[in-house]
């Protein structure tokens, strides 16, 4: 039976690792539970996005989950049909600015910094801000870190990520009203046959 190598990054409260050593998480359970009525032998895999997404493409792992699909990845990967839609928004510890700020072109214009993720891909509505406006982190805790200690600090933040880390942040935080927006999420393959199998289970499993 062959073995697939299955990858993401770490994102509570969608797949992390518990004080036991397993991987747990609601994303992570619902792509188990599709592969567990597949003919494959299976390995769940967690690190920092750039070397999972790194591993992928090198092929030492066949799927990695929640991705957002972009036209560079269409070119050289195959995507299953949506699994979820993430919803994400603009965090700032900033009362006065969560008042302020209608758009995010508001940010801009007041040469504020949006701490985000490195290589992540948001979506035209962030992927297009230019770079200067833009401060990359490793994970989540480098946007906690941002918020914690800049002034007027702004981060964009998936929504359900924010609510599984926000007691550890020690400042009062908003999230902008009206700035918030969706991105759809799938799993994505290097084989077009898994991914075929995939969708014919995608539909009789819940989230």
């Amino acid at each position: 039976m062959r073995k697939i190598m299955i990858g993401a990054d770490y994102f509570p409260p969608y797949q992390y690792i518990d004080e036991k050593g397993e991987i747990q998480g609601s994303d992570y359970n619902f792509i188990k539970s599709i592969f567990d009525k597949m003919n494959y032998e299976f390995e769940f895999v967690l690190g920092d996005w750039n070397a999972i997404e790194k591993k992928f493409i090198n092929g030492e792992i066949d799927v990695v989950f929640q991705v957002q699909k972009t036209k560079e990845r269409e070119k050289t990967s195959y995507f299953s049909d949506k699994i979820r839609d993430a919803k994400t928004g603009i965090i700032t510890n900033s009362k006065k600015m969560s008042n302020e700020i209608q758009k995010i072109e508001d940010i801009l214009k007041k040469k504020k910094i949006l701490a985000v993720i490195e290589g992540y891909n948001y979506g035209d509505i962030i992927d297009s801000i230019d770079k200067k406006y833009k401060k990359a982190y490793k994970n989540d805790k480098g946007l906690i870190n941002h918020l914690n200690s800049s002034e007027d600090g702004f981060a964009v933040f998936d929504i359900g990520v924010f609510n599984s880390l926000k007691d550890t942040i020690n400042k009062k935080l908003y999230i902008i009203e009206g700035l918030g927006f969706t991105r759809e999420l799938f799993v994505m393959f290097k084989e077009k046959d898994i991914r075929d199998e995939f969708n014919k289970w995608i539909n009789s499993v819940s989230m």
